[in-house]
């Protein structure tokens, strides 16, 4: 299954998406638009302050703030570089791990590489995205003021994947 399609497979209570690039055009009109048709709300993407800095700048991009979220999260040794997609409902929660960007490129263009994973077969990877989400709070090498979003988030996780 392309990310894509599961982004409007089921009425996602929240998602979230990591990524050091963005185009935040390509989201609303892409994937903002599948998650909604499909049910789905509460978006946040969490993002490398370079790639958020240009994405801010693009013309066609107006709901950032309003309809999702945008949460830059800087890394003092590199940049944040992880590509993720984290997708829960009321009682589930399936996770992408891949290669691409959340940009066209990334998700259409590209030749690039996707993992769907379910907690019924990869638990572990779970636990170690919550991890990370939890890390990223803790670290002093990385600065954030998403600190209540990756700490929510990280929760939501764990209650799905437990039950």
């Amino acid at each position: 299954m392309h990310p894509l399609e599961l982004v409007s497979a089921a009425p996602w209570r929240r998602v979230a998406f990591t990524t050091y690039a963005l185009s935040l055009s390509f989201f609303e009109a892409v994937i903002l638009d599948a998650l909604i048709r499909g049910g789905g709300r509460n978006a946040t993407i969490f993002a490398d302050p370079m790639g958020v800095r240009a994405a801010l700048s693009e013309q066609g991009a107006r709901g950032a703030g309003r309809e999702y979220e945008v949460e830059p999260i800087a890394c003092r040794t590199g940049a944040f570089h992880p590509k993720l997609g984290i997708f829960v409902s009321d009682s589930d929660c399936h996770l992408t791990v891949g290669s691409g960007n959340l940009t066209f490129g990334g998700w259409g263009v590209n030749l690039e590489c996707w993992e769907h994973l379910h907690p019924s077969f990869a638990a572990d990877a779970f636990d170690d995205t919550v991890d990370m989400l939890e890390l990223l709070t803790a670290d002093d090498r990385i600065r954030t003021g998403a600190h209540d979003a990756l700490l929510s988030l990280a929760a939501a996780i764990r209650v799905r994947v437990s039950n």
